[in-house]
């Protein structure tokens, strides 16, 4: 029997590793009564978040490392799930709008989070792209400093994605890239606390308003009015900005609108220059002409009363007309003076 008995040990040594009083293969941990170290590691397909077992009828879940005392025979089994943030963003058109990341978690591991017995929560860290330093943490945002938001998964889109929503964005923050990446808090039943996160991809899982809100305009069957609301609201926001040169001293209107560049932002521009009458005001000049620059808004979108304007960079206020969504700016320069009369 006693040969028996070493036979069976050899054998259950070979197939997995010894933690204390407890025996780890490559599923499951055994152990006896008394005190017993969890594994660290396990090997799972996702993020090891921890070790579940029943205690009679109650389900526990400890972390990995746990020290625990067990009051019989017990087999730990490892928990693990996988979860990863859908690239770039979206635009949240309910109210309230924003900027929305979407993630998705597996189905087997969310099962098994919820049948564990412990307290979780899901959500996204969100910051400023430019603020990510070298670790996309809590830990490492409130050691620099730095902004960031953690947004509680509140709204699941399906039984295995949720949304987390930066909402209520300021102006400034329009044409701003954000980042986030999925986390997972738990509270294990020993009372200890542990935080995961997702991989992160600067250019996968970064994304702003403003382009996404043009890109959504120039789709123009995909989307309903109230949704095209939303999306002409951050188009506003940012607005248009126009260059005009200064005029120049001896030169010829075409010559000095050689090289210009068209205006940012999507923005298209046609130049048309054209000789005037003499101007007879306070200009001591012989001669003038007049620039006329005609801007149409990005495809879908519409110049409103809200659309801000702006001409070398300052808020444009007058001389410009609104014709058929298509803005009209006209200047009329003096040769030989570096000053523009309305």
């Amino acid at each position: 029997m006693k040969k028996l008995f070493a036979w069976f040990l050899a054998v259950v040594l070979c197939v997995g590793c010894m933690f204390g009083a407890g025996i780890l293969s490559s599923a499951f941990f055994h152990v006896e009564e008394g005190p017993v170290t969890l594994p660290w590691s396990a090997e799972t397909d996702g993020i090891f978040v921890g070790w579940s077992a029943m205690v009679g009828m109650t389900p526990i879940l400890l972390p990995p490392g746990a020290e625990y005392r067990a009051q019989g025979e017990m087999v730990f089994k490892p928990v693990s799930l996988s979860m990863y943030m859908e690239s770039a963003g979206s635009i949240r058109t309910e109210n309230p709008a924003g900027l929305r990341f979407t993630t998705q978690v597996d189905a087997k591991g969310y099962a098994a989070l919820k049948s564990s017995g412990a307290s979780f929560s899901f959500g996204a860290l969100v910051a400023p792209t430019d603020s990510i330093q070298d670790e996309f943490t809590i830990a490492a945002f409130e050691a620099a400093g730095l902004p960031y938001l953690k947004i509680e998964a509140e709204v699941w889109r399906t039984p295995t994605a949720y949304t987390a929503v930066l909402a209520d964005l300021h102006e400034s923050n329009y044409m701003r890239s954000f980042s986030a990446v999925p986390y997972l808090e738990i509270t294990y039943s020993d009372g200890s606390y542990g935080i995961f996160y997702g991989e992160y991809d600067p250019f996968a899982h970064s994304a702003s308003v403003y382009p996404l809100a043009v890109e959504a305009l120039a789709d123009e069957m995909a989307y309903t009015d109230d949704q095209r609301a939303v999306f002409q609201q951050y188009y506003d926001g940012v607005g248009v900005s126009v260059q005009l040169p200064p005029a120049v001293v001896g030169a010829v209107p075409e010559d000095a609108y050689s090289g210009i560049e068209g205006a940012v932002y999507d923005v298209y521009t046609e130049w048309l220059c054209q000789f005037v009458e003499p101007m007879h005001d306070w200009f001591q000049s012989d001669f003038g002409y007049q620039a006329t620059v005609t801007v149409v808004p990005a495809p879908g979108a519409v110049f409103t009363e809200n659309t801000k304007l702006f001409l070398n960079g300052e808020p444009l206020l007058t001389g410009y007309t609104r014709q058929d969504h298509v803005l009209v700016i006209t200047r009329r320069y003096a040769l030989g003076n570096y000053t523009w009369a309305y």
